[in-house]
């Protein structure tokens, strides 16, 4: 999902993502690295847009193995790398399902935790 902090517009270049307002706690949570705007070529505005938290990694490297005619192990690796970046740099977060949730809480709760949570079932 998009940083929800970051304006950005799109011209005949490419998407041009400008840098938040310092201090809002979306700032805080997904920091951008970069003084600087940024400015995505065409295969990142393509991604970009379709970075809206409806859509999940497999359906949009689908939608890019489609359009650029790539195979789909290379436009789901190439997909893989590009979102790191752009999480990285701040300008992505990701949104996972509640049974990731869930499972990843569990497998990190400190040993009290897991005592306290057994002692209320």
């Amino acid at each position: 999902m998009r940083n929800p902090d970051l304006k950005w517009e799109e011209d005949e270049k490419g998407v041009h993502i400008k840098p938040p307002q310092r201090g809002s706690l979306v700032s805080r949570l997904l920091p951008f690295r970069r003084r600087r705007g940024v400015v995505l070529d065409q295969q990142g505005t393509f991604i970009w847009k379709l970075c809206d938290g409806e859509h999940q990694i497999k359906e949009i490297g689908n939608e890019l193995e489609e359009k650029y005619k790539m195979r789909a192990s290379s436009a789901l690796a190439a997909l893989e790398l590009y979102l790191v970046q752009l999480s990285k740099n701040g300008l992505i977060g990701f949104i996972f399902p509640e049974s990731v949730r869930k499972r990843y809480h569990k497998a990190h709760m400190r040993p009290t935790e897991k005592s306290a949570k057994r002692n209320r079932e």
